[in-house]
This record gives C-alpha cells, sequence and structure tokens, in this order.
C-alpha cells in the first residue's frame, strides 16, 4: 500500500511538469502524510467508534470491577497506544520506498518520537490501571488497604517509563541506562533514606494488614489517639478525638510500638476496667444475723453460707460478678472478675472490676461504663463498706 501510494503520487507529479527531484520529495511528503492520518483516523476511530458502546457495555454489567479497569481514562489510553504504534510499524516503509537512508535526520526524529511517544502512553495506561486497580481494592476487599503498595507500583512505573523515554529521546539502550544507574544507587540511598523507609514501611503496613483507613489507634509515646485517614507512602495521616490532626511516617509505626483497636471493633467486645478504693476500716466480718438477711442469699454460696467467716468486701465482690453476669449488654463469654491488686499504702483496698461489654461505640461505650461504675459505689453502703478518699476520715 505504501509503494503504491508512492509511485501514484510521484507518477501524478511527474506528469506534470515538475521536476524529478521535487516529485521525489513530494511522494515522500505525501506518503508520509498518509500514514500519519491513517494513525490518526485509526485513533478518532477507537475514541469515537470502539470506546463509547465499550463504555456504556461495562456500565451495564451487575459487577463494579469493571467500572474501574475498563473506565474512560483506560480506554483512552488505549487508543491512544495504538495509533503510535501504526505510525512506528508504517514509517520506516515510507523511507524504504522512497530510497532514504534509516541514517538521515529525519528518520531518527521519527523514530525516537514515535519510541517516547509510545513509552508516554503506556506510562499512561498502566498507572491508570494501578490506580483504578486500588479503588477496587477498596470497594471489594475493604480489609486491605492496598494505597501504599499500589502508590509504589506507580512510583516505580514512573520510574522505569520516565528513564526508558529519556534513554530513547538519546538513542541510548534503556537496560544500559538502567545499569549505569545502578552505580548512584548508593548516593541516592543516603539521600533518599526517609523516603525509601517509608516505601517501605507503607508496604509492610498494608501486606501486613498492621493499619488501614478508619481504624483506631493509640501512640501513647507521640501522644496520638484517634482514626486514620490517609496512609501514603510517606505519611500517616490520624484525626485524632480533639479534632487536632497527627501524621507520622510508616516507618515510625513499623519500629516502634501502636495501638489498634480494629480487632476489638470487629469483635464487639470492649473491656471495662477500673479500680474502686475501699476505706480498709470499713472491711469486716459479717455477723450470723447480717448473714441470714434475705438481701445477702443471692450473692453466697452454699459452702460460705454454712460457713458463717464471710467478710463484707467478699460478698460485695460476688455481688458486682452476679450483676454483671445477670446485664445483657455484658459479654458473659470474656472474663467476669474482681480482684485485689497489691495494696499501697496509705490508697485504701482496691477492688478491680474487670468485664467487657459488648458496645465498643465510644460514646455508648462510656455512658454503659459511668452507669456501672455508679451503681456499684452506690451499693457500698449496702454491704457496710465505704468508698476511700483523702483526705482520710469520715463525719
Amino acid at each position: 500500500m505504501i509503494s503504491t501510494i508512492y509511485d501514484s503520487v510521484f507518477e501524478f507529479l511527474f506528469a506534470h511538469g515538475l521536476s524529478l527531484a521535487a516529485s521525489l520529495r513530494l511522494a515522500f511528503a505525501a506518503t508520509l502524510l498518509s500514514v500519519c492520518l491513517l494513525s490518526w483516523i485509526v485513533g478518532l476511530v477507537l475514541h469515537y467508534v470502539v470506546a463509547p458502546p465499550i463504555g456504556k457495555l461495562v456500565k451495564k454489567t451487575k459487577v463494579h470491577w469493571d467500572d474501574y479497569i475498563l473506565s474512560p481514562t483506560m480506554l483512552r489510553a488505549m487508543c491512544n497506544i495504538v495509533p503510535g504504534v501504526i505510525f512506528y510499524n508504517l514509517f520506516p516503509l515510507c523511507f524504504a520506498t522512497a530510497g532514504r537512508a534509516t541514517t538521515s535526520t529525519l528518520y531518527v526524529i521519527f523514530d525516537r518520537g514515535t519510541s517516547v511517544f509510545i513509552t508516554l502512553t503506556v506510562m499512561w495506561l498502566l498507572t491508570t490501571f494501578v490506580k483504578n486497580l486500588g479503588r477496587v481494592a477498596e470497594e471489594l476487599m475493604q480489609k486491605h488497604h492496598l494505597l501504599g503498595i499500589l502508590q509504589f507500583a506507580r512510583v516505580i512505573i514512573y520510574s522505569l517509563c520516565g528513564i526508558t523515554a529519556i534513554a530513547l529521546a538519546f538513542g541510548r539502550n534503556p537496560l544500559t541506562v538502567l545499569v549505569s544507574l545502578g552505580a548512584a544507587a548508593t548516593v541516592l540511598m543516603l539521600v533518599f533514606k526517609d523516603t525509601i523507609l517509608g516505601l517501605v514501611s507503607g508496604i509492610q503496613l498494608s501486606a501486613n494488614q498492621m493499619l488501614k483507613v478508619g481504624d483506631w489507634v493509640t501512640i501513647e509515646k507521640l501522644g496520638i489517639d484517634g482514626t486514620v485517614e490517609e496512609i501514603s507512602l510517606t505519611t500517616v495521616k490520624v484525626r485524632n478525638f480533639d479534632k487536632s490532626v497527627s501524621t507520622v511516617p510508616p516507618y515510625t509505626l513499623v519500629s516502634d510500638c501502636f495501638k489498634n483497636w480494629d480487632t476489638m471493633q470487629n469483635l464487639g467486645s470492649r473491656r471495662f476496667k477500673k479500680t474502686l478504693y475501699i476505706d480498709a476500716n470499713t472491711v469486716r466480718l459479717l455477723t450470723k444475723q447480717e448473714l441470714a438477711d434475705k438481701k445477702f442469699l443471692p450473692y453466697l454460696t452454699s459452702d460460705e453460707r454454712k460457713g458463717g467467716n464471710m467478710v463484707n468486701l467478699t460478698l460485695f465482690r460476688h455481688y458486682v460478678e452476679k450483676t454483671l453476669h445477670n446485664r445483657k449488654d455484658v459479654n458473659t463469654n470474656d472474663w467476669i472478675l474482681t480482684r485485689i491488686p497489691n495494696i499501697e499504702a496509705g490508697r485504701g483496698v482496691p477492688v478491680e472490676i474487670w468485664f467487657y461489654f459488648r458496645e465498643t461505640d465510644f460514646e455508648k461505650f462510656e455512658e454503659l461504663s459511668a452507669q456501672a461504675l455508679e451503681q456499684f459505689m452506690a451499693a457500698l453502703p449496702l454491704f457496710g463498706l465505704r468508698q476511700f478518699q483523702l483526705p482520710t476520715g469520715s463525719m
């Protein structure tokens, strides 16, 4: 086809009185222009004839992942590659037909320019695909936030395609350029140490499912306590409960300790652990008459009823545990216990109450916790106990 166009244009021009040299040059230009026009027409057909029906078909499907993989941006990127490939394969035929050397400046310009164009369109296609893949992952795999890994993949694509485009523009082998850059890798690692650490740490956080957007995290060392809003290659953004925003590098989370409350929320079991301090002067043995009181019977075991030696603080602990076992909002599959940890001088007798609520929402949990603690504090006088407070003493 190329030779036919060339011969037809040459014969027409030469027959109409143009010189041989002018006819050859114009025939070559017309052939080259025909290749450009063909590539441009193919691009228009792909953009305005082929792509729209594919886009409409994708939107009609029941699944959502294809809306991202075959998005309008992806289709445009695909349509841009084809004209470049067509031109790259056809323009050498124009030079061959016209008998022009492939070492000429014009041939080199076309060859390098088209190669760079194809490389950039491929880079656009790959980065768009990775970006859309991230959207699919966020929608279908909410437990695996892949933003850090996908950002790293995009950086790799930009770097490789950028080096390839520059190498092709200067007529160099991209592999040779990449090997030459290896010598400078050590220097680059020193200069961009923090960035590289951030990249690697971001991949670790995502791959090991240590963190994702929406998680409640606590970093006591840095005074951070809030919800993760964004995870990128170099920063993790956390909105604290005081509405301030903290940003930390990912490698800080990987190398240091932080608390992720996501498992607690998923399990639907949140710990209540608070301590009541009892005045030691009010801790005593109960009398037989008090043990016979019906209000204490539900909190005594059969052995305790027979034994007679019963401490009012023990009875109070039984009351707390019995009450918690009967509450529907308490998770009875987890620990429900009251214990007396180490007693500190001048602090009273500590009674630690430890159990788990089924409610994990912050506001609701705090309300239930306050109600439970208030109930236990109000019940102390029923058992002849008094809460310890400073300064000591009672009226």
